[in-house]
């Protein structure tokens, strides 16, 4: 299980993969406030891989999910998945022949406005939901190997997108913002290079979370930004308990709306992989 999403107390989804009988299929899994139940859901190409990774709802009948699938062995092709209510079904993802197309996040503000990001052959991708179906849209490649991880949407001139690219020596953390009209690069704190953002939410125009981690020494350490309506600030994040951090990495985030903080979860090392939630403020 990759991503997961809330609509009420007694709806929620959650996504990610199994393996079939031949390779990976799409995995769905329902709350309906008494027991988790997996749902139906289809594969774009049958007998082949295909793997989800976020998931998120603007209603009870209004829900995108996001992935990849092999194409038949010619490279990856993106995955998008949409709950009407009734059942899951296939969209069409605007994929350039040839050239390989994966989402790792979505973001979905309304019926007509929705975001899909990830990583293509040309740099960083992010798909548009107008509403009637999926386009692309062009952002910005601050430099090469620019991978987007995470989107969130807040209205249909608002939502964030986060990533990196490689710096002099390593990542380099990558924030967009949506206008209304095209993405811009924001300006973020230089942690360092082998900076990674996974995650990102907002809560409100002056309160959003980006997530994920930067390398060091000994390892990785935990990642969390603050947005406050003018600028990205980095926030002390919990590392374990070890003098010297190794492989602390943040993957998803979910902003409390009225200030109230935020949720982070990935993974620390601990002698073996171990789950790790922080909360902040």
């Amino acid at each position: 299980m990759r991503g997961v999403t809330a609509v009420s107390a007694n709806d929620a989804w959650a996504v990610g993969s199994y393996f079939g009988s031949v390779d990976y299929r799409t995995l769905i899994l329902h709350w309906n406030g008494t027991a988790w139940k997996a749902v139906k859901s289809p594969n774009a190409v049958p007998d082949s891989f295909n793997d989800l990774f976020d998931v998120d709802a603007v209603s009870a009948s209004n829900v995108w999910a996001v992935g990849e699938r092999d194409d038949n062995g010619l490279g990856y092709r993106a995955l998008i998945l949409h709950w009407n209510g009734t059942a899951w079904k296939l969209k069409k993802a605007p994929d350039v022949a040839g050239a390989d197309d994966e989402l790792f996040g979505v973001g979905a503000a309304s019926g007509s406005a929705a975001w899909a990001v990830g990583c293509s052959d040309s740099g960083g991708l992010i798909l548009r939901w107008n509403g009637t179906r999926w386009r692309r849209v062009s952002s910005p490649n601050p430099g090469t190997g620019v991978c987007l991880w995470g989107a969130t949407g807040l209205s249909a001139d608002r939502a964030w997108a986060v990533g990196q690219f490689n710096g002099t020596s390593g990542d380099v953390p990558l924030v967009l913002r949506w206008n209304g009209k095209a993405w811009k690069r924001q300006k973020t704190p230089t942690p360092g290079d082998g900076s990674v953002l996974r995650g990102v939410d907002a809560a409100g125009k002056r309160n959003a979370w980006a997530v994920g981690q930067v390398s060091g020494s000994f390892g990785t350490s935990t990642m969390v930004f603050h947005w406050d309506g003018s600028s990205w600030k980095r926030q002390p994040s919990w590392n374990g308990d070890q003098t010297f951090p190794l492989d602390n990495n943040l993957s998803g985030v979910a902003a409390i709306p009225s200030g109230g903080g935020a949720w982070a979860v990935g993974d620390y090392d601990a002698s073996s992989r171990s789950p790790s939630i922080l909360h902040c403020c």
